[in-house]
């Protein structure tokens, strides 16, 4: 049975020129380093080193063991554990234990941290992990500190009157009267003192361990996975989205009976359940369910209910992809203002795009550009002016007609009405030559917006039993119906671009649209939220993951067109994200592998907010990896499809088990930031068009931008395909 309380690893170099790793067994979890401050002495009854035997043999070989980490820069995955006490124990021995704060730390004594780390472990470049590394360092570092002065010090202590020297190899004893010394002058006595005067000002204490916040999500995330995976009777499912910050703030002060830990804390935690039950607050920036809970901002430096290392502009930094972090929540106000300006935007470009038109130019020389506010005359294909029954005053009475109302950029009757005649005013206002006065009988779409609000009538629904304004251009009367295509050969007005007609189409959706997962061989749905729409329409921002979902059905049912579905399988890249665990990755690819048995699955990567793209043969256990910045697959994604193939190629049976073998092909280099989603979307596109399943390297060679009409193609397929199911979910909800 071995004990293991916490190691610290070092590297040293025997007379033979071999290094072997030591393990140096501790009393605490928290350890300092001395050099250049720190004068050793012999000592009596010091724990020696222990190897750890499998470190030992990797660093003999010139191996490191691998770490993960994720987007913020915390250590993830099964070594994850191991790497943070490694931390811990080097900046404990490195950094002496007199220095006073940790922002004092040279450069020099940080560096040592660094190179003891990457002679154990293969760490990747990364910036956002860099970073918290080395707050991780300090704070085990001070941790260390308060835990020496609460032991050996203070008159409580277990240890009050002994010599950490003595039982810390690297803290030598001069160093150690000098650290006490420091510790009863009364300038840190006094410092002391308000700390613990602060601290008793704690009214909501939580019980979480040295694993802190993160553990703590991990635990409930893989709690939440359980129970779905239960729901669903044991089938693959999506990963859960990350739990809230109040939700880990009520799961930190709860113990094991039921009850918080404080009477204060149950106070906050009902009034956290009143606020998510009644589901009106509204979030606005950093004022969240938490925020309004405790009737407490939050404190410059850190963030309630999320861990040490993440600052408040880290935090609620606006997020860029779609798969990470809690959705803003609006209300009604600010989605139409947002709708308001979309559509002003959208119009605009509408406006740009037709007056760049030759034929328009022709026609109108010398007429001004319209402005997103003026009133487009054009001939409609619905009702114009020209079908209305001419009135003329001395006309003895007015005879409704019962008409067909639309909006602009709808092809749908949003109500039925009837037109009157009453007069040139409506509302103390002068009727416009291009409007008519009508009257709502039946509501269609009762959120529609009117043409033409009032301060009390701005959506169709509230229109019944009151006059209101129509353009002319927008209704349709019933009895010309029939014959309107035949009250005068005009000639076809040129089709709205697709992706203009679905912006103003997303304005008016409430709710996520729902796809069926056909590539996947489930009844599982993906949600396409609003705003990934109006993304996409845009055509400037960053494509989420709902987007590419979509795009895989596109792709599945245009190989059903073309006769390869039995060739290519699609990966969801909801599955595969670097923010999943890598076993959950692992088993969903190794399932679809076996499950559906194509020659090849085109798995688009969401890597850190970059999309890039892998093309995966398990039967010649090839890998094409294309990336529009150039770049490398990180050895997460690569060790994870190595062993789901490896897996695969087990359970088939192979009688020759050979190595993965990765092809990078020159692909093209994207311009913009935003554009990688749409360029590994057009390689899908030209994949399956082509049905390529080999020679990528002589296909591939081309570092060229695509041309914009490329980008626009897969923008606009994607699009037209949105814009259908929004049609037909419309016919349906009106049948």
């Amino acid at each position: 049975m071995h004990l293991f309380v916490s190691t610290h690893l070092n590297v040293s170099w025997s007379h033979a020129n071999k290094p072997q790793l030591l393990i140096s067994h501790m009393a605490d979890a928290s350890t300092p380093s001395q050099s250049g401050l720190n004068t050793q002495s012999t000592k009596k009854n010091v724990r020696g080193c222990t190897r750890m035997k499998k470190l030992e043999l990797l660093s003999a070989r010139g191996e490191r063991k691998s770490i993960d980490f994720n987007s913020d820069g915390r250590p993830i995955g099964k070594n994850a554990h191991d790497f943070k006490y490694h931390v811990a124990s080097l900046a404990r021995e490195k950094i002496s234990i007199l220095i006073d704060e940790w922002d004092k730390v040279g450069s020099e004594d940080r560096n040592e941290i660094w190179t003891g780390l990457k002679q154990v472990w293969d760490i990747p470049k990364n910036a956002a992990a860099d970073k918290k590394t080395m707050i991780y360092a300090g704070e085990r570092w001070k941790a260390f500190k308060n835990s020496l002065t609460s032991r050996y010090i203070d008159e409580k202590g277990n240890k009050f009157g002994k010599s950490a020297a003595d039982d810390y190899s690297y803290i030598g004893k001069e160093t150690w009267n000098d650290f006490v010394k420091s510790r009863e002058d009364p300038a840190f006595l006094e410092k002391r003192k308000k700390g613990q005067v602060a601290q008793s000002y704690n009214k909501y204490p939580h019980r979480l361990s040295q694993g802190g916040y993160a553990l703590l999500e991990k635990d409930m995330m893989a709690d939440k996975l359980k129970k779905r995976k239960e729901a669903a009777g044991g089938a693959e499912v999506p990963p859960p989205s990350p739990p809230q910050r109040h939700e880990k703030w009520k799961q930190a002060r709860l113990k094991p009976s039921g009850e918080y830990t404080s009477e204060a804390t149950r106070l906050i935690a009902e009034n956290i359940d009143a606020l998510v039950s009644e589901g009106t607050f509204v979030p606005q920036g950093r004022h969240d369910i938490l925020t309004e809970a405790t009737g407490r901002g939050e404190h410059p430096g850190r963030v309630r209910g999320v861990g040490g290392g993440v600052g408040i502009r880290e935090y609620f930094r606006s997020h860029s992809c779609k798969y990470s972090g809690t959705p803003p929540v609006m209300n009604k106000e600010q989605i139409e203002a947002i709708k308001a300006e979309l559509t002003k935007d959208i119009t605009a470009q509408v406006m740009r795009d037709i007056s760049s038109l030759p034929a328009f130019s022709e026609k109108y020389t010398n007429n001004p550009v319209c402005s997103p506010n003026t009133t487009l005359q054009y001939e409609s294909t619905k009702a114009s002016c020209l079908e209305l029954p001419h009135m003329s005053d001395d006309d003895p009475e007015d005879i409704p007609e019962e008409c067909e109302l639309y909006i602009e950029g709808s092809n749908h009757v949003v109500a039925y009405a009837n037109v009157y005649r009453l007069g040139p005013n409506i509302h103390n206002q002068v009727l416009n030559n291009d409007m008519v006065r009508v009257a709502v009988t039946k509501v269609i779409y009762a959120n529609a917006k009117l043409p033409v609000p009032t301060d009390e009538v701005t959506t169709v629904g509230d229109a019944p039993n009151t006059f209101i304004q129509w353009p002319k251009r927008l209704l349709q009367l019933i009895s010309n119906k029939h014959v309107r295509s035949k009250k005068y050969d005009a000639p076809p007005k040129k089709s709205e671009p697709i992706c203009q007609k679905l912006g103003v189409k997303a304005m008016y959706i409430d709710q996520n649209l729902k796809f069926n997962v056909e590539f996947g061989g489930t009844n599982a749905f993906i949600e396409l939220p609003r705003e990934d729409i109006v993304d996409l329409c845009m055509g400037t921002k960053e494509l989420g993951i709902s987007i590419l979902q979509v795009w895989l059905i596109y792709l599945h049912r245009r190989c059903m067109e073309l006769g390869n579905n039995n060739v290519y399988g699609f990966i969801d890249p909801q599955f595969t994200h670097s923010q999943n665990e890598r076993g959950s990755v692992q088993s969903y690819i190794q399932k679809k592998m076996c499950d559906d048995k194509k020659e090849c699955y085109i798995a688009p990567y969401l890597n850190n907010h970059h999309w890039q793209l892998l093309i995966i043969n398990p039967t010649k256990l090839e890998v094409v990896f294309l990336c529009s910045l150039g770049k490398k697959p990180d050895k997460k994604i690569c060790d994870i499809v190595e062993t789901a193939l490896g897996a695969y190629n087990k359970l088939q049976r192979a009688r020759k088990q050979k190595k993965v073998e990765w092809f990078f092909p020159t692909s093209q280099k994207q311009q913009a930031s935003y554009e990688c989603g749409y360029y590994i979307m057009i390689h899908m596109l030209n994949i399956i068009s082509a049905t390529i399943v080999c020679s990528w390297t002589q296909i591939f060679r081309d570092s060229k931008p695509f041309q914009k009409d490329e980008v626009k193609n897969v923008q606009e397929r994607c699009g037209n395909m949105i814009l259908e199911h929004i049609e037909v979910s419309a016919d349906n909800d009106m049948n």
